[in-house]
């Protein structure tokens, strides 16, 4: 694989993860957003989260089957696939967190140690390995079910989902799921 391939591969399997989880959170936000903004001026209470959450997978889900035109069984099978690779990813934002902070106390430290540094770094490798590898393996469990066209009109709408998130958010701070801790004013720690 070229290194430019590779820096592709490792972009869209950093994002596929967050994707996913805007993708899910953005694909209904809008309907359901409405619908609690219209039930708060009424006095009513707003759904319970679980119930939104729901709601949000499913119009997620539609939105998939209509835009990519599967059939039943390509529409369980991508399912399957996506519930897979996110529960695999979702192990490894949480080691993604739990090392941002490991980072950050290591350079909030007065003197912080070189072989603790160096540990770092080794892990901070060894996961993103293992971040591109899942990214690999999603894709070739999802191009066992789509076709190459419909993969890549499934990158574009978690991309579009992801932006959509972005902006209702405001376009300010860390993309949501990412677990980054902004630094003061503002700042990611470098390379992340």
């Amino acid at each position: 694989m070229t290194e430019d391939m590779s820096g592709r591969v490792k972009r869209w399997g950093w994002s596929l993860g967050l994707l996913v989880v805007l993708a899910v959170a953005a694909g209904a936000f809008d309907a359901a957003s409405a619908q609690v903004r219209g039930q708060r001026r009424g006095g009513g209470e707003p759904p319970p989260r679980s119930e939104l959450e729901r709601r949000v997978r499913a119009r997620y889900g539609e939105i998939i089957r209509e835009r990519l035109g599967l059939t039943e069984e390509q529409h369980a099978a991508l399912g399957e696939a996506m519930r897979e690779s996110s529960q695999r990813r979702q192990e490894l934002m949480r080691e993604q967190r739990e090392l941002r902070v490991e980072v950050a106390d290591l350079l909030a430290a007065p003197e912080p140690g070189e072989e603790a540094a160096r540990e770092l770094l080794r892990r901070v490798a060894e996961l993103r390995s293992r971040e591109a590898d899942l990214s690999r393996e999603e894709q070739e469990r999802l191009l066992g079910v789509l076709t190459p066209v419909q993969y890549l009109r499934l990158q574009a709408i978690r991309e579009e989902m992801a932006q959509r998130v972005q902006r209702l958010r405001g376009g300010l701070g860390a993309p949501p799921g990412t677990g980054v801790r902004m630094r003061p004013g503002g700042r990611v720690p470098p390379g992340w």
